[in-house]
């Protein structure tokens, strides 16, 4: 769940895929705010998925893209970019904090998904990634282990992430609801 920044309510959230059209489109790059140009990781060979509201299932709230690896020495899910949507970060860098946020936990959701998504890969929940130095303490706060740069969530980090923001299961978006 996110929540909206205004009036503090919870909003549930779904996952859905998306494609290099979407991505032309609504400018998920430097130029339509975003921090990654969301291109890369799907020419890499990775899935993007947006987190969305029900009353706004166009809207991007956030991207993640992430590939499952099935590998006999680690098997896991690399998470290779993470971004809330410019609407939805907290911090906008040279801007300073942003005083019009739509929604708060995008962030935190987006790593939640992962978890489930490498669960739903038989993976037991295991997530990798390489991090910045300046979102290793976030990282570290949902649970993950820290090794320098990269950060692993194990089955019980994984499994404690996704009870927290999704108590009934993150829900796929199906297509018949646009």
């Amino acid at each position: 769940m996110i929540i909206d920044a205004v009036t503090k309510r919870r909003v549930d959230v779904y996952f859905r895929e998306v494609t290099k059209e979407e991505i032309r489109a609504n400018k998920y790059n430097k130029r339509g705010g975003w921090a990654f140009n969301w291109l890369t990781p799907l020419k890499d060979g990775f899935r993007v998925f947006a987190l969305i509201t029900e009353t706004e299932p166009e809207v991007a709230q956030g991207l993640i893209a992430m590939r499952a690896l099935h590998d006999p020495d680690f098997n896991c899910v690399h998470l290779e970019n993470i971004e809330a949507a410019p609407q939805n970060k907290r911090f906008l860098g040279p801007k300073g904090f942003n005083n019009a946020q739509r929604y708060e936990n995008v962030g935190k959701c987006l790593v939640a998904f992962a978890c489930q998504y490498s669960l739903d890969q038989g993976l037991e929940g295991y997530v990798e990634l390489i991090a910045k130095n300046s979102v290793l303490q976030f990282y570290s706060d949902l649970g993950g282990i820290p090794f320098g740069r990269k950060v692993i969530f194990d089955e019980r980090g994984a499994l404690r992430l996704i009870r927290k923001h999704f108590p009934g299961g993150a829900k796929l978006w199906r297509k018949s609801k646009i």
